[in-house]
């Protein structure tokens, strides 16, 4: 009979050992993972199999699958950081050793003899890798990775002697002035202990050093010592240097055969031999023509201007050799004709300065004079700036005197007439600003709008006017234009090139620096009123292609300058670098190309913005009709019927704006800022042209006729003045039948029919 009982017994107590064990083992485990953190996939699984003896069972009680996947991920981990941990120790410890390696090196070839005619040897660099060797008697260097035969260099050595050298400035230079005289030798050297290989560099220096204090010496007294030679020569003295050393000390001169003595030999010869003149006025005044006739010949000038000495001397040689033989003996000291041409610039060098530096004072006074002639006619620009500038105001918003005031200003009527009168006393009248102020107008009622102060004080309180104005003061303007008439009437300011060059980098970088600022202003002021934003961006676009020409302008201007200025001496300065036109002209690093590619980075910031703002406005008039939003008047924009039609009306007004902007120059009086910008070469029949078209888009709705009529428009804008002259429209024939158009038709002979 089967005893069930004792089989269940017994099978209960293995099943308790089989638990007890599969506890056992999972601390194992732990235990195990713990002593070998860095244990591969491999050496988990064989300590697995070893434990568990093959038993599933006991194999439960340890990791496995993605319990086992994660541990072994770990140690792969911590094998890898261990890894990068002993690779960092190696190569720490080598980056140490390669330290120690290489002071020891520097150390043993700075003690090193010097080397021989033909560089170290074979056995002196052996000789010095022994001595490295000795320093480190234990260590094994290919062992360590490192050959010490590559270290032991001719390079390393001078770099060393190079970087060691001024250590020990200061102690040569007090050798040097403690030497009386004395060469300096390494037993001078020796109490410093300096190394060996820095003893003849030292030297070297103190070698120079020394002839620098006898040349500083004999420079400081060169006159007195010029005045001694003149007189030995006078007197006949066999050996002029001889009797100025005795004089000065052969300890404190520099040798007879120096650049110093050599040049002041030649110059002692001649002032000798002026000075032997029975009639010394009679050598200065022939002296005083000779360089006369140097400052009045053009090619001389040129030369100087294009600083070009070698052309320079070989004119002003030119000249000497016009000179009869006895004028040349006396002007150069020289025994004859043949004498002189053997070596003509040792006797013309003295010119060539006084050449250069007669005609610096020369350019300095023609530009002082003309900064005095040009006071009385800055005094007459700024005067023409308040009548012009007023003269725009009546133009744009019409004038007080006349019964009728045009729709530009708005139903405040003849209070914004005088608003607009009283702000051209503050503000310059760009046609930014006068847009600005024709938008308030517009938006000021006839009852709000009676009193031209309130309305004054109104359009200044209005963002998109404050935005317009910035920069635009009267002073600001005047200031503007006050420099600009100075500097064409008289010169400007004569300066290097480089530092003119560097000047104008940053006044552009600047410039475009505050456009930029100027957009990211108008788009944080008016993010909310696309349609105000849109304006202000057209604008601001409008100001960067002026600011662009302008610039421009002002570059070819001062080219032309640089050749007509000052007599033509230009107004850099002489000596003081050429006009670059590579510099300033062309794509890449010039400042045309610097501009161009801020302006067009500026232009892709306003498309994207004033795409942004058409996008919100779109908006805007899709989730509220415009019958319904009192902001969208009859008179605005943003009272068209759709928006299309709206950003198309914009394009076209921003386009008739440029053409009147740019007729309005052309049109503008010959004068000294017009020249400045190269306004000065056009015709009076061109100016005439120019300022028809300029007055026919000033006029009351013709604007808005001309963007009405899309025949016209396109035929206007492709050729204003053709359109002008041919047009039979009768808004055109209305404009030609008015006093200021009749005027135009008859200067200009174009035919108006009468009224039928």
């Amino acid at each position: 009979m089967i005893d069930f009982a004792g089989f269940a017994s017994g099978f209960n107590a293995q099943q308790e050992r089989d638990e007890r064990r599969r506890g056992e083992l999972a601390k194992a485990f732990n235990e195990f993972q713990r002593l070998n953190p860095t244990a591969t996939a491999d050496q988990f699984q064989q300590f697995i199999d070893s434990m568990s003896g093959g038993r599933n069972y006991l194999r439960g009680g340890m990791p496995s699958g993605a319990a086992l996947d994660a541990v072994v991920s770990q140690a792969n981990t911590n094998r890898e950081r261990a890894d990068a941990d002993r690779e960092y120790d190696v190569f720490k410890r080598n980056i140490e050793l390669q330290d120690a390696l290489s002071g020891a090196v520097t150390g043993i070839m700075l003690g090193y003899d010097d080397p021989g005619e033909g560089g170290y040897q074979a056995t002196d660099f052996t000789a010095m890798q022994q001595q490295l060797q000795e320093r480190f008697p234990n260590v094994d260097f290919g062992k360590m990775g490192f050959n010490p035969n590559n270290m032991f260099t001719t390079q390393r050595r001078n770099a060393a002697i190079a970087s060691r050298i001024q250590e020990y400035a200061p102690i040569i230079q007090t050798l040097v002035n403690n030497a009386g005289g004395r060469n300096i030798t390494a037993e001078d050297l020796a109490p410093f202990g300096v190394p060996t290989a820095l003893i003849q560099p030292l030297i070297t220096q103190a070698n120079t050093l020394e002839d620098q204090r006898r040349l500083t010496y004999a420079t400081e007294r060169r006159q007195d010592i010029l005045r001694t030679a003149v007189e030995a020569i006078q007197r006949g003295d066999p050996d002029v240097y001889e009797t100025i050393v005795g004089v000065y000390q052969d300890i404190n001169l520099p040798t007879k055969d120096s650049t110093f003595f050599t040049n002041l030999q030649a110059e002692a010869n001649q002032v000798a031999s002026r000075e032997s003149l029975v009639n010394e006025r009679e050598a200065l005044e022939l002296g005083n023509n000779f360089l006369t006739s140097l400052l009045d010949r053009p090619g001389i000038q040129s030369a100087v201007v294009l600083q070009d000495d070698d052309d320079l001397m070989d004119r002003i040689a030119a000249r000497a050799r016009a000179l009869p033989e006895a004028d040349l003996k006396t002007l150069f000291g020289v025994e004859s004709r043949e004498a002189f041409e053997a070596n003509p610039r040792q006797y013309l060098m003295d010119y060539l300065d006084e050449v250069k530096q007669e005609l610096r004072l020369k350019q300095r006074g023609l530009a002082s004079t003309g900064v005095d002639e040009a006071s009385t006619a800055v005094q007459q620009g700024l005067a023409d700036f308040d009548t012009r500038n007023v003269a725009s105001v009546e133009a744009y918003f019409g004038s007080t005197s006349n019964q009728n005031f045009p729709p530009q200003a708005g139903p405040a009527g003849r209070s914004a007439q005088l608003a607009a009168v009283q702000l051209a006393q503050e503000y310059e009248m760009t046609p930014q600003v006068l847009a600005a102020m024709e938008a308030v107008f517009q938006s000021i009622t006839a009852e709000d709008g009676t009193n031209p102060l309130i309305v004054a004080q109104m359009v200044r309180s209005d963002p998109g006017f404050q935005a317009a104005v910035q920069g635009h003061t009267v002073r600001e303007a005047k200031e503007r234009l006050g420099t600009q008439i100075q500097s064409l009437r008289g010169s400007p300011e004569i300066q290097t090139f480089e530092n003119w060059y560097s000047g104008e980098q940053q006044a552009l970088d600047t410039a475009m620096t505050d456009v930029t600022d100027d957009i990211a202003t108008a788009v944080r002021t008016y993010r909310d009123n696309p349609e105000v934003l849109i304006n202000v961006l057209t604008a601001i676009d409008s100001q960067l292609n002026n600011g662009v020409r302008d610039l421009v302008g002002k570059w070819q201007t001062l080219g032309r300058l640089q050749t007509t200025a000052n007599g033509g001496l230009g107004w850099l300065d002489i000596e003081g670098g050429l006009w670059d036109q590579s510099k300033i002209f062309g794509s890449g690093d010039s400042l045309e190309g610097v501009m161009n590619a801020s302006v067009t980075e500026i232009r892709q910031r306003l498309e994207t913005e004033l795409a942004t703002a058409r996008a919100a406005l779109q908006q805007q008039l899709n989730s509220q009709p415009s019958g319904n939003n009192p902001a969208l008047s009859d008179n605005a924009p943003a009272a068209v019927e759709d928006f299309q039609q709206f950003t198309e009306n914009m394009d076209k007004s921003a386009q008739l704006e440029s053409i009147a902007t740019q007729n309005g120059m052309v049109s503008a009086p010959a004068s000294y800022v017009g020249g400045f910008l190269g306004m000065n070469e056009y015709t009076e029949v061109d100016r005439a042209r120019a300022s028809m078209i300029h007055t026919f888009l000033r006029t009351p709705r013709v604007r808005t006729t001309l963007m009405d009529n899309p025949t016209a428009y396109d035929a206007f804008v492709a050729n204003p003045l053709e359109f002008m002259m041919t047009s039979t429209d009768p808004f055109v024939l209305e404009f030609f039948r008015s006093d200021r158009g009749r005027e135009f038709a008859e200067s200009l002979n174009r035919a108006v029919p009468p009224v039928q």
